[in-house]
Protein backbone atom coordinates (compact mmCIF):
# COMPACT_ATOMS: atom_id res chain seq x y z
CA UNK A 1 0.00 0.00 0.00
CA UNK A 2 1.67 3.20 -1.11
CA UNK A 3 0.60 5.93 1.61
CA UNK A 4 1.83 9.36 1.80
CA UNK A 5 1.03 12.70 3.01
CA UNK A 6 0.73 15.23 0.51
CA UNK A 7 0.13 19.16 1.47
CA UNK A 8 -2.95 20.82 0.84
CA UNK A 9 -4.10 22.97 -1.73
CA UNK A 10 -7.20 25.16 -2.85
CA UNK A 11 -8.35 22.19 -4.96
CA UNK A 12 -8.81 20.55 -1.38
CA UNK A 13 -11.31 22.10 0.48
CA UNK A 14 -14.24 21.37 -0.78
CA UNK A 15 -13.64 17.73 -0.08
CA UNK A 16 -12.16 18.82 3.44
CA UNK A 17 -15.40 20.27 4.17
CA UNK A 18 -17.80 17.77 3.39
CA UNK A 19 -15.05 15.30 5.13
CA UNK A 20 -15.32 17.72 8.06
CA UNK A 21 -18.73 17.52 8.11
CA UNK A 22 -19.51 13.36 8.31
CA UNK A 23 -20.99 11.97 11.11
CA UNK A 24 -18.11 9.39 11.02
CA UNK A 25 -15.33 12.78 11.50
CA UNK A 26 -17.58 14.97 13.89
CA UNK A 27 -17.93 12.70 16.47
CA UNK A 28 -14.38 13.19 17.38
CA UNK A 29 -13.96 16.55 16.79
CA UNK A 30 -15.00 19.17 19.64
CA UNK A 31 -17.31 20.99 17.12
CA UNK A 32 -20.35 19.89 14.71
CA UNK A 33 -19.84 23.07 12.40
CA UNK A 34 -21.43 23.98 9.37
CA UNK A 35 -18.77 24.96 6.85
CA UNK A 36 -18.87 27.08 3.43
CA UNK A 37 -16.52 27.34 0.69
CA UNK A 38 -15.99 30.91 1.58
CA UNK A 39 -14.95 30.21 5.08
CA UNK A 40 -12.99 27.15 4.00
CA UNK A 41 -11.27 29.68 2.04
CA UNK A 42 -10.32 32.07 4.33
CA UNK A 43 -8.78 29.04 6.48
CA UNK A 44 -6.43 28.09 3.84
CA UNK A 45 -5.07 31.68 3.12
CA UNK A 46 -4.88 31.64 7.18
CA UNK A 47 -2.88 28.97 7.24
CA UNK A 48 -0.96 29.20 4.61
CA UNK A 49 0.64 32.03 6.22
CA UNK A 50 1.26 30.11 9.23
CA UNK A 51 4.71 29.18 10.09
CA UNK A 52 3.33 27.27 13.03
CA UNK A 53 0.42 25.08 11.73
CA UNK A 54 0.89 22.32 8.46
CA UNK A 55 -1.85 20.07 7.00
CA UNK A 56 -1.89 17.54 5.02
CA UNK A 57 -4.06 15.19 2.83
CA UNK A 58 -3.73 11.58 3.65
CA UNK A 59 -3.20 9.90 0.58
CA UNK A 60 -3.31 6.00 0.17
CA UNK A 61 -2.55 4.65 -3.69
CA UNK A 62 -3.28 7.71 -4.75
CA UNK A 63 -6.75 8.04 -3.32
CA UNK A 64 -7.28 10.65 -0.78
CA UNK A 65 -8.58 9.76 2.29
CA UNK A 66 -8.29 12.11 5.31
CA UNK A 67 -5.84 14.39 7.26
CA UNK A 68 -3.74 14.95 9.00
CA UNK A 69 -1.76 18.04 10.77
CA UNK A 70 0.66 19.65 13.05
CA UNK A 71 -0.55 22.62 14.96
CA UNK A 72 0.77 25.20 17.37
CA UNK A 73 4.20 24.76 16.47
CA UNK A 74 6.54 26.21 18.80
CA UNK A 75 10.15 26.43 18.44
CA UNK A 76 11.45 28.36 21.26
CA UNK A 77 9.93 25.37 23.51
CA UNK A 78 10.36 22.55 20.78
CA UNK A 79 6.72 21.09 20.87
CA UNK A 80 3.58 20.80 18.49
CA UNK A 81 0.43 19.03 18.90
CA UNK A 82 -1.12 16.70 15.78
CA UNK A 83 -4.35 14.64 15.26
CA UNK A 84 -5.73 13.15 12.04
CA UNK A 85 -8.47 11.05 10.89
CA UNK A 86 -9.08 9.03 8.11
CA UNK A 87 -12.65 10.10 6.19
CA UNK A 88 -13.11 7.28 3.79
CA UNK A 89 -13.83 4.46 6.41
CA UNK A 90 -12.90 1.75 3.80
CA UNK A 91 -9.54 2.33 4.56
CA UNK A 92 -9.61 1.87 8.59
CA UNK A 93 -8.31 -1.00 9.85
CA UNK A 94 -5.48 -1.48 7.59
CA UNK A 95 -2.12 -0.44 9.69
CA UNK A 96 -2.41 2.87 8.37
CA UNK A 97 -2.26 4.29 11.74
CA UNK A 98 0.66 2.65 12.66
CA UNK A 99 2.79 3.90 9.87
CA UNK A 100 1.16 7.39 10.64
CA UNK A 101 1.88 7.49 14.18
CA UNK A 102 5.70 6.49 14.07
CA UNK A 103 6.05 8.67 10.33
CA UNK A 104 4.91 11.72 12.19
CA UNK A 105 7.02 11.41 15.04
CA UNK A 106 10.44 10.45 13.04
CA UNK A 107 9.07 14.11 10.91
CA UNK A 108 8.63 15.66 14.20
CA UNK A 109 11.82 15.00 15.68
CA UNK A 110 13.99 14.38 12.80
CA UNK A 111 12.69 17.15 10.10
CA UNK A 112 11.49 19.91 12.52
CA UNK A 113 13.67 19.12 15.73
CA UNK A 114 11.27 19.40 18.11
CA UNK A 115 11.75 17.78 21.79
CA UNK A 116 8.04 16.76 22.02
CA UNK A 117 4.43 15.70 20.66
CA UNK A 118 1.22 16.21 22.34
CA UNK A 119 -2.51 15.36 21.48
CA UNK A 120 -5.44 15.52 23.28
CA UNK A 121 -8.54 12.70 22.93
CA UNK A 122 -12.23 12.69 23.92
CA UNK A 123 -11.97 10.20 27.00
CA UNK A 124 -14.51 7.92 25.57
CA UNK A 125 -11.90 7.11 22.25
CA UNK A 126 -10.30 4.37 24.05
CA UNK A 127 -8.92 2.92 20.55
CA UNK A 128 -6.96 5.93 19.29
CA UNK A 129 -5.95 6.51 23.55
CA UNK A 130 -4.59 2.66 23.22
CA UNK A 131 -3.32 2.93 20.00
CA UNK A 132 -0.80 6.35 21.15
CA UNK A 133 -0.27 4.11 24.41
CA UNK A 134 0.99 1.84 21.90
CA UNK A 135 3.49 3.62 20.66
CA UNK A 136 5.04 5.70 23.61
CA UNK A 137 2.66 8.16 24.67
CA UNK A 138 2.07 8.73 27.63
CA UNK A 139 -1.46 10.02 29.74
CA UNK A 140 -0.25 13.68 31.44
CA UNK A 141 -4.03 14.48 32.35
CA UNK A 142 -7.44 14.53 31.76
CA UNK A 143 -9.35 18.21 31.67
CA UNK A 144 -12.76 17.01 33.33
CA UNK A 145 -16.02 18.23 31.09
CA UNK A 146 -13.77 20.32 29.34
CA UNK A 147 -16.32 19.75 25.61
CA UNK A 148 -19.48 20.63 25.56
CA UNK A 149 -21.71 19.05 22.12
CA UNK A 150 -25.02 18.83 21.96
CA UNK A 151 -25.63 20.04 25.54
CA UNK A 152 -23.48 17.21 27.03
CA UNK A 153 -19.55 17.95 28.36
CA UNK A 154 -16.94 15.61 27.90
CA UNK A 155 -13.72 14.83 29.49
CA UNK A 156 -10.79 15.23 27.33
CA UNK A 157 -7.28 13.05 27.48
CA UNK A 158 -4.21 14.88 27.44
CA UNK A 159 -1.33 12.96 25.90
CA UNK A 160 2.50 13.20 25.03
CA UNK A 161 5.70 11.71 24.23
CA UNK A 162 9.42 13.52 24.17
CA UNK A 163 12.44 12.70 21.74
CA UNK A 164 14.32 11.08 23.96
CA UNK A 165 11.62 8.10 24.70
CA UNK A 166 10.96 7.44 21.25
CA UNK A 167 14.37 7.44 20.02
CA UNK A 168 14.44 4.61 22.90
CA UNK A 169 11.61 2.70 21.47
CA UNK A 170 11.34 3.40 17.72
CA UNK A 171 13.58 -0.07 16.59
CA UNK A 172 11.07 -1.93 18.77
CA UNK A 173 8.51 -1.10 15.24
CA UNK A 174 8.63 -2.64 12.46
CA UNK A 175 6.85 0.29 9.80
CA UNK A 176 7.25 1.66 6.42
CA UNK A 177 8.57 4.98 5.79
CA UNK A 178 6.11 7.09 4.19
CA UNK A 179 6.69 10.20 1.93
CA UNK A 180 6.11 13.18 3.24
CA UNK A 181 5.17 16.92 1.59
CA UNK A 182 7.68 19.02 3.78
CA UNK A 183 6.79 22.37 3.79
CA UNK A 184 10.07 23.62 5.49
CA UNK A 185 12.65 21.92 3.49
CA UNK A 186 15.52 24.01 1.50
CA UNK A 187 13.86 25.01 -0.96
CA UNK A 188 10.94 26.81 1.08
CA UNK A 189 13.61 28.30 3.41
CA UNK A 190 12.28 31.77 1.94
CA UNK A 191 8.64 30.46 1.99
CA UNK A 192 8.99 30.35 5.68
CA UNK A 193 10.81 33.84 6.09
CA UNK A 194 8.32 35.75 4.03
CA UNK A 195 5.18 34.09 4.83
CA UNK A 196 4.95 33.00 1.82
CA UNK A 197 3.71 29.22 0.98
CA UNK A 198 3.19 27.08 -2.26
CA UNK A 199 -0.39 27.08 -2.61
CA UNK A 200 -1.69 30.36 -0.90
CA UNK A 201 -4.02 32.18 -2.54
CA UNK A 202 -6.42 35.05 -3.14
CA UNK A 203 -8.81 36.41 -5.46
CA UNK A 204 -10.64 39.49 -6.88
CA UNK A 205 -14.60 40.08 -8.36
CA UNK A 206 -16.09 42.26 -9.95
CA UNK A 207 -19.23 42.73 -12.27
CA UNK A 208 -18.14 44.27 -15.70
CA UNK A 209 -20.12 47.05 -17.12
CA UNK A 210 -20.77 49.47 -20.34
CA UNK A 211 -19.00 52.05 -18.37
CA UNK A 212 -15.74 49.87 -17.61
CA UNK A 213 -15.61 49.05 -21.38
CA UNK A 214 -16.31 52.65 -22.61
CA UNK A 215 -13.41 53.95 -20.06
CA UNK A 216 -10.79 51.53 -20.73
CA UNK A 217 -11.53 52.20 -24.62
CA UNK A 218 -11.07 55.58 -23.64
CA UNK A 219 -7.87 55.41 -21.32
CA UNK A 220 -6.51 53.17 -23.80
CA UNK A 221 -7.26 54.52 -27.11
CA UNK A 222 -8.19 50.97 -27.90
CA UNK A 223 -11.94 51.48 -29.68
CA UNK A 224 -11.82 48.33 -32.19
CA UNK A 225 -15.54 47.81 -32.76
CA UNK A 226 -15.89 44.75 -31.29
CA UNK A 227 -15.59 46.27 -28.17
CA UNK A 228 -17.42 50.11 -28.36
CA UNK A 229 -19.76 49.14 -31.43
CA UNK A 230 -23.15 46.99 -31.15
CA UNK A 231 -23.99 46.68 -35.02
CA UNK A 232 -20.45 45.92 -36.08
CA UNK A 233 -19.62 43.50 -33.17
CA UNK A 234 -23.55 41.52 -34.35
CA UNK A 235 -21.19 40.67 -37.46
CA UNK A 236 -18.64 38.97 -35.60
CA UNK A 237 -18.04 35.90 -34.48
CA UNK A 238 -19.14 36.64 -31.47
CA UNK A 239 -21.72 37.78 -32.21
CA UNK A 240 -22.15 41.13 -29.96
CA UNK A 241 -19.46 43.34 -28.25
CA UNK A 242 -16.70 41.35 -25.83
CA UNK A 243 -14.67 43.45 -23.20
CA UNK A 244 -11.51 44.09 -24.37
CA UNK A 245 -9.14 41.22 -23.30
CA UNK A 246 -6.74 43.60 -21.60
CA UNK A 247 -9.47 44.98 -19.58
CA UNK A 248 -10.01 41.39 -18.23
CA UNK A 249 -6.52 40.76 -17.34
CA UNK A 250 -5.84 43.93 -15.63
CA UNK A 251 -8.28 42.33 -12.34
CA UNK A 252 -5.20 40.43 -11.29
CA UNK A 253 -3.26 43.11 -10.79
CA UNK A 254 -6.36 44.28 -8.56
CA UNK A 255 -5.30 41.11 -6.51
CA UNK A 256 -1.86 41.94 -6.44
CA UNK A 257 -1.80 45.31 -5.28
CA UNK A 258 -4.79 45.04 -3.12
CA UNK A 259 -5.42 41.70 -1.58
CA UNK A 260 -2.30 39.27 -2.01
CA UNK A 261 0.58 39.65 -1.62
CA UNK A 262 -0.97 43.48 -1.27
CA UNK A 263 0.21 46.52 -0.56
CA UNK A 264 4.28 46.97 -1.72
CA UNK A 265 3.99 44.38 -4.78
CA UNK A 266 6.19 45.08 -7.68
CA UNK A 267 5.21 43.65 -10.73
CA UNK A 268 8.07 42.41 -12.95
CA UNK A 269 6.70 39.96 -14.96
CA UNK A 270 3.21 38.74 -17.45
CA UNK A 271 2.31 35.82 -19.31
CA UNK A 272 -1.25 35.28 -20.61
CA UNK A 273 -3.08 33.60 -22.77
CA UNK A 274 -6.94 34.60 -23.74
CA UNK A 275 -9.02 31.72 -23.87
CA UNK A 276 -12.42 32.77 -24.15
CA UNK A 277 -14.28 36.19 -24.19
CA UNK A 278 -15.88 38.32 -21.34
CA UNK A 279 -19.17 40.07 -22.34
CA UNK A 280 -20.39 43.14 -20.46
CA UNK A 281 -22.47 42.15 -17.85
CA UNK A 282 -20.25 39.41 -16.77
CA UNK A 283 -18.88 39.00 -13.33
CA UNK A 284 -14.98 38.02 -13.44
CA UNK A 285 -12.90 36.64 -10.39
CA UNK A 286 -9.03 37.45 -10.61
CA UNK A 287 -7.12 35.05 -8.99
CA UNK A 288 -3.68 34.49 -7.65
CA UNK A 289 -1.66 31.20 -6.34
CA UNK A 290 1.71 30.51 -5.16
CA UNK A 291 3.66 28.83 -7.59
CA UNK A 292 7.21 29.03 -6.88
CA UNK A 293 9.30 30.74 -4.01
CA UNK A 294 12.20 32.24 -6.33
CA UNK A 295 14.23 34.00 -3.86
CA UNK A 296 13.55 35.81 -0.38
CA UNK A 297 11.31 38.28 -2.05
CA UNK A 298 10.61 37.18 -5.31
CA UNK A 299 7.76 34.43 -6.24
CA UNK A 300 6.12 33.12 -9.04
CA UNK A 301 2.39 32.95 -9.08
CA UNK A 302 -0.42 30.95 -11.57
CA UNK A 303 -2.79 33.85 -12.40
CA UNK A 304 -6.18 33.37 -14.08
CA UNK A 305 -9.51 34.69 -14.54
CA UNK A 306 -13.12 32.95 -14.91
CA UNK A 307 -16.53 34.02 -15.46
CA UNK A 308 -19.30 33.40 -13.46
CA UNK A 309 -19.74 30.08 -15.17
CA UNK A 310 -16.22 28.97 -14.24
CA UNK A 311 -15.06 29.18 -17.46
CA UNK A 312 -11.29 30.57 -17.97
CA UNK A 313 -10.89 33.81 -19.85
CA UNK A 314 -7.35 34.66 -18.74
CA UNK A 315 -4.81 31.97 -17.71
CA UNK A 316 -0.96 32.66 -16.85
CA UNK A 317 1.67 33.35 -14.66
CA UNK A 318 3.30 36.81 -12.95
CA UNK A 319 6.40 36.82 -11.25
CA UNK A 320 6.23 39.69 -8.75
CA UNK A 321 8.57 41.35 -6.17
CA UNK A 322 6.53 40.87 -2.51
CA UNK A 323 7.17 43.27 1.04
CA UNK A 324 9.29 40.90 2.80
CA UNK A 325 7.86 40.58 6.42
CA UNK A 326 9.79 38.22 8.94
Amino acid sequence: MALCLRRICEEDLEKIMHWRMTPEVTKYMYTDCQLTLDGQRKWFNKIMRSKEDIYWIIQMDGVDIGLINMTDIDYQNKRCAWAYYIADTSFRGRGIATRLECNIYDFAFGTLKLNKVCCEVFCFNEKVISIHQKFGADIEGKRKEHICKNGQYYDIVQMGINKEKWQSIRDQYKYEKIEIDDYFSDKNEAAVCTKYVLGQSDSFSKTITESDVVMFAGITGDFNSLHVNDIEAAKSLFGKRVCHGMLVASYISSVLGNYFPGRGTVYLSQNIAFKNPAYIGDTVTARVTVKEILGEDIILLDTNVCNQKGEMLVAGDATVKVPIDC
